[in-house]
C-alpha cells in the first residue's frame, strides 16, 4: 500500500513538472491565420500558423512558420521538419517535409512547408538549430489526408471567406445517397479574411474554387492578390460577390466579344477567362438574394475543375502514358538463368566434387556460383535497360509575353533502373502523383520533400524499375518569346526565341490574318506564309474548353484544327522539347519531351500594316 502511495506521489509530481515546463515554453500570440502559438528553441522563437481548412484529392497543404531570432549577435541555421515522428507503412505517404533556413540576428524570417497530396504518417513539428544542436518538438494540427481512396467520392472543395456568411450550398452538401464521404470537399469556411491568406499560389492548389466578396479581394495585400491571380490563371475558379472589375488582361480575353455576360434563369453573371481558369463576378452582394440556379451554374464549373484531377484514376499510368524503351519484365530469360543456376548449384555441383572426392569444396562453390548468378542477372538487366533514367513529358504552356508569365501543365513520367533519392523540381511546380492501386492501398512507401531552395523529392517517389507518373502545373516568370520582325498581307518574319525547335507554327495578327511556318530552329529566322480559305468560326472559349478536357487529347485536337484556338495577336507553337518544365533528374537515356505553347503577343502586332 505504501508502495502504491509513493508511486502515485511520484506520478503526480512528474505531471506537475511537465505541465509547468510546457506552460513556460508556450505563449499564445496574435496570428494572421486560423490559430497560432509561439514556441522557443534556443534563441529562436517559432510562430506556427495552422493551415487553412479543406480536404481534396489534389494540390498542396501549406504550413506557415515565422522564425524570430531574439539574439542581436548570432545568426542561426534552423531546420524545421514535420512530422516529428513518422510511422512507416507500405502504402504511399509523407515521411518528412523539411526546410533549412538562416535567420539573421534580431530579425524575422517567414517560411512555408507544403505537403504534397499524400497523407502524413505522424504529427508535430520539429525545429533544430544546427550550430548548437538544440532541438524541440512542437504541437501542430495534423492534416493527415486519406487521399486516393478508390471507394470514396469527393465533393468539389471551395474555400469561403468569413464575409460570405453562408453555412452551406446545395451543391456542396454531403449527399450519402450519391456516395459522397463526409469531410471530403464541400464548403470550407475560413476563419480569417482573405488578407490573411497565403502569399504563394501553391497554398490554393487543393481548392476547386475560392468564394469571397469584392471588398475582401480589394483589401488583400499585393502579394496575396498575386497568389490568388496565379491560382486562377492556373485553372482555378475565382467567385466574387459584389461589384468588381478584374485585371485588364482577363477582360482582354473577351475583347472580340460584344459582351461577356452570361445568364442563369433570373440573374446576370460576369464571366472572365483567366489563363486556363475562370473568374465569376456575381454583382449581387447580398448572399440571400443569389438564386439557386446561379449556384448550380457555379457548381458545374467547380465540378469540372475537380473532375480534371480524377481523370484516369485507379489505372496504371503506363497504360495511357507509356515511356518508350520500357520493356515488359523478361520472365522467360530470368527463369532460364534461375533454372541454370539451380542445376549448377545443385546436382552438377554435388556430382563434380563427389567425383573429385572433395565435397568440402561445396561450401566454397555455392557462394561463388551465387555471386556469378547475381552478376549475370545484373549485367543482363543493364544490357536491356542501361544505367540511365528514361522520361516522357507532354506539356502545354500559356505564355503571356507582355506580362512575362508562363502557365504550364501536363503529364510527366519517369523511370529509373536504379534507386534514386534526389529528384529536383522548381519551388513553383505542383506535382500530383498518379499512384498504382493495390487491393487495399496505393503502392509506394515513405516519401520525403525538402523545400530549402527548390522542391527536392526523396524516398519512394521514384522506385527503381517502376514508372512514376505525375500530373503537373507550374506558374512562373519567363522571358522566352517570339520576335515578330515583319508582318503584312504577303507574309511575316519571326525569330524563334522559345528555347526549342519549332516543328509547326501558327500566328494570328491583330487583323485576324493567319500565318504558318514549319521547322524553325532555336534562335533562327523563319518566313511565314499566309493561310487562306479558313471559314470555320472560332468559339469564344474554345481554348479554355479544350484545356478543361483530358490533357492527353489536346495535341490531337489542336493539330487537327489549330485556327480554332487562335485569337488576335496570338500563336501556337509545337516544340520538340519542353523548356517550360523541368524533369527532375539530370541524365536520361531516353527523354521524350514535347511542348505546345499558346502564346499571346504584345498588343498591336500587325495592326499598323
Amino acid at each position: 500500500m505504501k508502495l502504491l502511495k509513493k508511486t502515485g506521489v511520484f506520478f503526480l509530481l512528474f505531471i506537475s513538472i511537465y505541465q509547468i515546463s510546457f506552460a513556460s515554453q508556450k505563449r499564445t500570440i496574435k496570428t494572421g491565420h486560423i490559430t497560432g502559438s509561439a514556441f522557443t528553441v534556443g534563441d529562436v522563437e517559432l510562430d506556427i500558423n495552422q493551415p487553412l481548412p479543406g480536404v481534396s484529392k489534389h494540390g498542396y497543404i501549406e504550413y506557415q512558420i515565422t522564425l524570430k531570432n531574439i539574439s542581436s549577435d548570432n545568426p542561426y541555421t534552423v531546420k524545421i521538419s514535420m512530422p516529428a515522428i513518422s510511422y512507416s507503412t507500405s502504402e504511399a505517404h509523407i515521411e518528412e517535409i523539411s526546410r533549412t533556413v538562416v535567420v539573421p540576428p534580431d530579425s524575422n524570417v517567414k517560411v512555408s512547408l507544403f505537403q504534397p497530396p499524400l497523407p502524413l504518417r505522424g504529427d508535430k513539428l520539429k525545429a533544430q538549430i544546427l550550430e548548437t544542436g538544440e532541438q524541440e518538438v512542437f504541437p501542430i494540427t495534423n492534416v493527415s489526408r486519406e487521399l486516393f481512396n478508390r471507394w470514396t467520392k469527393y465533393l468539389p472543395c471551395v474555400l469561403e471567406s468569413p464575409a460570405v456568411g453562408r453555412e452551406e450550398f446545395p451543391f456542396l452538401s454531403v449527399d450519402e445517397k450519391k456516395g459522397y464521404y463526409k469531410g471530403y470537399g464541400g464548403l470550407c469556411k475560413s476563419g480569417v479574411p482573405p488578407r490573411g491568406w497565403s502569399e504563394n499560389w501553391l497554398g490554393y492548389t487543393r481548392y476547386d474554387g475560392l468564394l469571397l466578396t469584392a471588398s475582401e479581394l480589394k483589401d488583400c495585400s499585393p502579394e496575396v492578390f498575386q497568389a490568388i491571380q496565379k491560382y486562377t490563371e492556373a485553372g482555378g475558379n475565382l467567385i466574387v460577390l459584389g461589384k468588381y472589375s478584374p485585371p485588364s488582361h482577363w477582360k482582354d480575353a473577351y475583347a472580340y466579344e460584344k459582351d461577356n455576360r452570361i445568364m442563369s434563369k433570373d440573374q446576370e453573371i460576369d464571366r472572365f477567362l483567366a489563363g486556363i481558369g475562370t473568374c465569376f463576378v456575381i454583382p449581387e452582394s447580398n448572399i440571400s438574394n443569389i438564386s439557386t440556379d446561379t449556384w448550380k451554374l457555379i457548381e458545374r464549373q467547380v465540378t469540372v475543375c475537380k473532375d480534371l484531377w480524377e481523370q484516369n484514376e485507379g489505372t496504371n499510368g503506363s497504360t495511357f502514358f507509356p515511356i518508350t524503351g520500357i520493356e515488359s519484365i523478361p520472365v522467360r530469360a530470368l527463369f532460364a538463368i534461375i533454372f541454370i543456376y539451380a542445376i549448377l548449384i545443385g546436382p552438377l555441383n554435388i556430382y563434380f566434387f563427389t567425383k573429385l572426392n572433395k565435397r568440402i569444396l561445396i561450401l566454397a562453390s555455392v557462394p561463388v556460383l551465387s555471386l556469378a548468378a547475381c552478376l549475370t542477372i545484373l549485367l543482363y538487366s543493364a544490357f536491356l535497360e542501361g544505367w540511365l533514367a528514361k522520361g516522357r513529358a507532354s506539356v502545354f504552356t500559356l505564355l503571356d509575353e507582355e506580362r512575362k508569365q508562363a502557365v504550364s501543365f501536363g503529364w510527366l513520367a519517369l523511370y529509373n533502373p536504379l534507386t534514386t533519392d534526389r529528384a529536383i523540381f522548381s519551388a513553383e511546380t505542383e506535382l500530383n502523383p498518379h499512384l498504382i492501386p493495390d487491393k487495399y492501398s496505393f503502392l509506394g512507401g515513405p516519401c520525403r520533400v525538402d523545400w530549402t531552395r527548390e522542391q527536392v523529392f526523396g524516398g519512394n517517389w521514384l522506385i527503381a524499375r517502376l514508372p512514376s507518373h505525375f500530373k503537373v502545373r507550374k506558374v512562373e516568370t519567363r522571358r522566352e518569346r517570339i520576335i515578330v520582325k515583319r508582318i503584312d498581307e504577303s507574309g511575316a518574319t519571326i525569330i524563334n526565341g522559345l528555347g526549342a525547335k519549332i516543328v509547326k507554327f501558327y500566328l494570328m495578327d491583330g487583323k485576324g490574318r493567319i500565318f504558318e511556318a514549319s521547322d524553325v530552329e532555336t534562335g533562327k529566322d523563319a518566313q511565314l506564309l499566309k493561310v487562306n480559305n479558313i471559314f470555320e468560326k472560332r468559339s469564344s472559349d474554345a481554348l479554355n474548353s479544350i484545356l478543361a478536357a483530358d490533357w492527353l487529347t489536346i495535341k490531337t485536337k489542336v493539330s487537327a484544327k489549330p485556327h480554332l484556338y487562335l485569337s488576335e495577336n496570338s500563336y501556337i507553337a509545337f516544340l520538340t522539347d519542353a523548356p517550360f518544365l523541368e524533369t527532375g533528374l539530370s541524365e536520361f537515356s531516353i527523354n521524350e519531351r514535347e511542348n505546345i505553347v499558346f502564346g499571346f503577343l504584345k498588343k498591336g502586332i500587325g495592326d499598323e500594316n
